[in-house]
């Protein structure tokens, strides 16, 4: 049986990815048992870019398992969230029928931002997020876009993201919610003038739809 982990895990540092900018991305990650992920981090003029990629080789087989937010420590900056959108040749498995994601990759209704974290989130401030957290992400903290899977609020596992290798065979998780296989890009305005990316720290990602000590 797959031993299963709590559902938010500290990231580590990874290398600096060569880009074709003022400033190279910077990447976290996080592996433990069958989980895996990645946030990559990078500058656009005054946008904050996050890329969120399930990298698990493993398919997903329960709830539990389904990468639902990212959260990071970066101190006094507030940012604005602007879009959300598939990321590469990521796509939605089991979309609401008549709210599919159309040819732009839009799904910026289906996920949340806030820059005043606290409590159970530990040191993070700022998160992105697919679910509600206990309220703590509503309707007012979503991206811009329409609702794809009601209500138009973070809700439950919806538009969470699984492997690239899932097949989505397992019962659990097949065909209850839209799910995105396997990353998903943010847009986020509002980065100060020559702003290092070393600068964010505490990387912890989310699984399922609850909040977990770590």
């Amino acid at each position: 049986m797959r031993k299963l982990t709590v559902c938010m895990l500290a990231g580590t540092l990874g290398v600096l990815i060569a880009a074709g900018m003022a400033q190279a991305d910077l990447s976290w990650s996080f592996a433990q048992d069958t989980l895996a992920a990645r946030a990559t981090f990078g500058i656009e003029g005054t946008m904050l870019r996050v890329t969120l990629t399930n990298t698990s080789s493993f398919p997903v087989v329960r709830p539990e398992e389904v990468l639902t937010g990212v959260y990071f420590q970066m101190p006094n900056v507030t940012l604005t969230p602007v879009r959300a959108v598939l990321a590469g040749e990521s796509f939605v498995w089991f979309p609401k029928v008549g709210t599919g994601v159309d040819s732009s990759g839009q799904i910026g209704g289906e996920y949340a931002y806030r820059s005043d974290l606290s409590g159970a989130f530990g040191d993070p401030s700022h998160g992105i997020s697919a679910v509600g957290m206990n309220n703590w992400f509503g309707p007012t903290d979503r991206f811009p876009g329409g609702d794809l899977q009601p209500p138009a609020s973070p809700n439950g596992i919806g538009y969470g993201l699984i492997s690239y290798s899932d097949n989505t065979g397992n019962a659990q998780v097949s065909g209850k919610v839209p799910l995105v296989q396997n990353s998903v890009t943010f847009y986020l305005d509002g980065m100060p003038q020559g702003y290092d990316l070393s600068g964010i720290l505490g990387v912890k990602f989310n699984y399922t739809s609850d909040i977990c000590p770590y």
